[in-house]
């Protein structure tokens, strides 16, 4: 060994390879764990059919060896020397044997039964019961001209073993100047609501001795938290969360924090590791495990329908009816719904148990209401001299999660909407030919589309596109109209008679592989609108075909072909 050279504590591979084959073949004894191979063979052909039936039948002894997995040079070192009996027979006493390598040194026991000689520990145990077990524990000092230091120890009982299997365990110290003893805290809530936000903080202390100069958190976050965001220094890859940070001194600390929303689950289980550059002496502390408890929340879609005049002569009684219906699919643990009545309703009363009229604001507050159930409202009040037209709004807001908050209002309001569109385009269209669209979009009811509440459509134009370029020569009479591919949208004010003109137009390209079909087709969420998702109306949709052949044909219109052409300009 040359001049300065550091050693490896452990034992030599002959010695090992004599101890596991002296075990595995069933040969070992107390006295004599590593024996010649000439005395395994001659052992192995001595037993008995009562022998092997007492393997069969005796109890199973197990040891496992654990200790410290890294230290500086002469420091201390602590391992600790577990025997059990899985079973099934009960055993009389047993030899626990520990080759202590050359690298540990002044190597002590304070467990009764133990003792020192040649460089091994003997351990000798009395009875033991099938299940039970017993710790030996030994330290010592870790050798300074060492890198790492091997330790292995075995256990042989009296009677024979039916897995010699187990009976050899070994434990390895690394030894290095510069140890950083890494430990990371995840804490968060025990307990929280499905939806509810959750927040988790992981704290990473570096217990010393030495500066941790690199070291890395992950945490694989859970699949039922939604939506997580990180602090800084975090970030989150396929549901990964990754933290680095600068190097962090001995007993100092580094705080990050996770937020998520607590989805549909009934828990969220969560690990988070940290790993250092530096040898880290104590690997217990280096993850930590929440477990979080979702309780689910009640879903009850509540629906609000409102029925009323919207018109009435002067000094006529008006009658407005609201119900509440639940539409499930649990039962409602309380509800209230809010209406702020018109001002041209005088003297409103209402006789429903559980409302109020204060200041023009009609409040009632429900209770429990089963899935299908319904409960009813009803408000009067005088037409004053101008009651024409008149909007009158209810909403309901329940204590629970509502999967459907968009039926929660409900309005008197005769809201209608017509879409048409139309196409301009020579008759028979071919490549490069131009196209052109016109959208008009009428309020034909008696309530203004406001701001709050604005007329809107979408085109998709996905099925032009295919066979055609859009020339971005968008435009509208009032309102606003964008275009973000393939969708053309439209969104604006409309008071009772007004008309909104958007136009837009495409080329046909001169080469494409599409269908040669240019199905147009306009979808509008606003209420009262004849061009609903879904809706078969006509005045919704166009269709055209691109003639590619070099003599003009008549475009074929026919309904088996799709949508038929809405109407021509």
């Amino acid at each position: 060994m040359r001049p300065g050279a550091r050693r490896v504590g452990a034992l030599s591979a002959l010695t090992v390879v004599s101890i596991m084959t002296a075990l595995v073949s069933g040969t070992a004894s107390a006295t004599a764990v590593a024996a010649p191979s000439s005395s395994v063979a001659q052992a192995k052909k001595s037993h008995s059919p009562a022998q092997t039936r007492a393997h069969q039948t005796g109890p199973d002894l197990q040891v496992v060896k654990t200790g410290t997995t890294a230290v500086r040079p002469n420091g201390s070192v602590s391992y600790t020397i577990t025997v059990k009996n899985n079973g099934p027979g009960t055993s009389t006493g047993w030899t626990v044997t520990d080759y202590l390598p050359a690298g540990l040194l002044n190597p002590a026991s304070s467990t009764p039964g133990c003792t020192f000689g040649a460089g091994v520990m003997t351990c000798v145990g009395g009875p033991l019961a099938a299940g039970a077990s017993s710790t030996i524990t030994v330290t010592g000092m870790a050798g300074p001209n060492f890198t790492h230091i091997q330790n292995i120890a075995t256990v042989i009982g009296l009677e024979p073993d039916p897995n010699l299997s187990n009976n050899i365990s070994s434990a390895t110290t690394a030894i290095s100047g510069r140890l950083a003893d890494l430990q990371v805290a995840k804490t968060g809530p025990a307990t929280v609501e499905e939806g509810d936000r959750v927040t988790y903080t992981i704290t990473v202390t570096n217990n010393g001795p030495n500066t941790a100069t690199d070291w890395a958190v992950v945490d694989r976050l859970p699949s039922g938290l939604r939506d997580a965001r990180a602090s800084s220094g975090c970030r989150i890859s396929r549901g990964v969360l990754t933290c680095t940070g600068r190097p962090l001194a001995s007993g100092a600390s580094v705080t990050f924090t996770v937020t998520g929303t607590a989805g549909r689950v009934t828990a969220l289980d969560n690990t988070v590791t940290v790993q250092g550059r530096e040898l880290d002496p104590d690997h217990s502390n280096n993850t930590s495990t929440l477990h979080t408890t979702v309780t689910p929340r009640i879903r009850a879609d509540l629906q609000l329908t409102k029925t009323g005049p919207t018109s009435a002569a002067p000094g006529a009684t008006v009658t407005y009816t609201i119900t509440v219906k639940n539409n499930g699919p649990d039962a409602s643990t309380g509800w209230t719904v809010t209406d702020r009545l018109p001002a041209r309703l005088l003297n409103p009363t209402t006789s429903t148990p559980g409302c109020t009229i204060s200041g023009g604001v009609l409040t009632c507050t429900g209770g429990a209401l089963a899935s299908g159930a319904s409960s009813t409202i009803t408000v009067t009040g005088t037409a004053d001299q101008r009651f024409n037209g008149v909007e009158n709004l209810a909403v309901v807001h329940g204590n629970d999660v509502d999967p459907n908050p968009r039926n929660n209002t409900g309005s008197t309001a005769a809201r209608h909407l017509r879409i048409t569109e139309s196409v301009k385009a020579p008759r028979v269209i071919r490549r490069g030919d131009t196209v052109r669209y016109t959208i008009r979009v009428r309020n034909t009811g008696t309530v203004a589309y406001t701001s709050a509440r604005p007329a809107s459509f979408t085109d998709n134009l996905s099925g032009v596109l295919d066979d055609a370029r859009f020339n971005g020569d968008m435009d509208a009479t009032t309102g606003t109209v964008s275009y973000a591919e393939p969708r053309l949208h439209w969104v604006g004010t409309l008071r009772p008679g007004q008309t909104a003109t958007i136009t837009f137009s495409v080329t046909v390209q001169r080469r494409s592989s599409g269908d040669r079909r240019l199905v147009n087709r306009v979808v509008s969420g606003a209420q009262g609108s004849n061009c609903a998702a879904g809706s078969r109306s006509r005045d919704c949709s166009t269709l055209d075909r691109v003639d590619v052949r070099d003599q003009g044909r008549r475009r074929d219109l026919m309904a088996s072909d799709g949508p038929r052409l809405a109407k021509r300009s």
